[in-house]
């Protein structure tokens, strides 16, 4: 494979807030976050439903804009979606006409001759493991194949920053933990920058560098936790169980003050 390295960038995440201005009130999701998502690094963000994560994706990705605060992206405000960023939602969001070739090919842009999008489509498909499938379309696919085709079409224009917003929420466990695995080694060969949101206390400690956990709506920055862990990272380990610990503790005493918080 002849992929060329990725230019990982940083994240400057500072004193954003995020209103949504409803017809007679506004409902408050983000207050006052602050972060730091260094270049090449995989940052996991756990919290309960409607404690604005995939919100903050959003920002960052450029979908949304913060009512306050700025974000910036290698140095250089966030502003709208740009090539710097790709996004792997939930859903595979794929063609269901097009193969799986299509699909990533369709992801390219800039002024590539046929040749070159075809050896770029061809590298993804190797990187993501279907080789065999690239004539298949979407309803020949497992779940997990189907997202392997939105990694790689998120990641065939080489960003520097990749936002997973709970990719493998839709998938069986056994799926889940193999797509884990995968998008670990992924990271691992192209040390593209990484933020992902998740429910899943295991997979933000199976994949992050580090465990952001927030609060409830607003959401906030309740902790951070480095994860000093050697990967593989082995989910019976005493080191592991005893973060898994600390991050429902923080949980259950949050629930203790907000009867909207879910686990």
């Amino acid at each position: 494979m002849t992929i060329s390295p990725t230019l990982a960038a940083d994240l400057e995440i500072r004193g954003i807030h995020k209103r949504f201005e409803l017809e007679q009130s506004a409902v408050e999701a983000l207050r006052g976050i602050d972060l730091t998502v260094r270049s090449g690094e995989f940052v996991s963000i756990v919290g309960g439903s409607g404690c604005g994560k995939s919100t903050l994706l959003r920002l960052l990705v450029g979908l949304e804009f913060p009512s306050e605060g700025t974000i910036r992206i290698g140095g250089k405000p966030a502003g709208g979606p740009s090539l710097q960023r790709g996004m792997v939602f939930q859903e595979p969001r794929l063609f269901p006409w097009q193969t799986v070739v299509e699909n990533i090919e369709f992801g390219i842009t800039g002024n590539l001759s046929k040749a070159a999008r075809r050896e770029t489509v061809r590298e993804h498909i190797e990187l993501v493991g279907l080789q065999g499938f690239e004539k298949a379309y979407p309803d020949q696919l497992s779940g997990g194949m189907k997202q392997r085709v939105s990694i790689a079409r998120a990641l065939v224009n080489r960003p520097g920053v990749l936002l997973l917003d709970e990719p493998f929420g839709a998938l069986d466990a056994l799926t889940r933990i193999t797509m884990q695995q995968e998008i670990l080694r992924i990271w691992e060969a192209e040390r593209t920058t990484m933020v992902l949101v998740t429910h899943d206390i295991d997979e933000a400690l199976v994949l992050g560098d580090r465990v952001v956990v927030m609060t409830p709506r607003p959401g906030t920055i309740h902790r951070i936790l480095d994860i000093d862990l050697p990967r593989p990272r082995d989910r019976t380990d005493p080191g592991f169980s005893s973060l898994r610990r600390a991050i429902y503790g923080e949980f259950f005493q949050q629930s203790e003050t907000s009867v909207e918080y879910q686990i």
